[in-house]
C-alpha cells in the first residue's frame, strides 16, 4: 500500500483523536483510581468506628444488666422484709384479739 497524499493526514488526524481519547481514558481511570481509594479509606474508618460502637454498645448493656441484677435482689430483699413484717402484724393482730 503506498501513502496516498489525501488519506494520509486524514490517518494521521485520526491516529490523534485515537491517542487523545486514550489519553483522556487513561486520566479518567487514574481518577477513577483515586476516587476508589479515597472511599475504601472511608469505609475502612466507617467499619473502625462501627466495630468501637458495638463494643462500647456490649459494654453499656453489661452495665446495665449488672445494675438490673442489683436491682432485683434489692427489690426482692424488701419483699422478703415486708414478708417478714406481715407475718409480725398478723401475728400481733391474733394475740391481740
Amino acid at each position: 500500500m503506498s501513502d496516498d497524499v489525501t488519506t494520509n493526514p486524514t490517518i494521521e488526524t485520526v491516529l490523534e483523536r485515537v491517542n487523545a481519547v486514550g489519553e483522556k481514558v487513561t486520566a479518567l481511570a487514574e481518577n477513577m483510581s483515586t476516587r476508589f481509594e479515597g472511599m475504601n479509606t472511608r469505609f475502612e474508618r466507617v467499619e473502625s468506628e462501627i466495630s468501637q460502637m458495638r463494643q462500647d454498645i456490649n459494654a453499656g448493656f453489661r452495665k446495665v444488666e449488672r445494675k438490673i441484677e442489683l436491682l432485683n435482689r434489692d427489690f426482692l430483699a424488701m419483699r422478703g422484709d415486708h414478708e417478714d413484717v406481715l407475718q409480725r402484724v398478723e401475728k400481733l393482730e391474733s394475740s391481740a384479739s
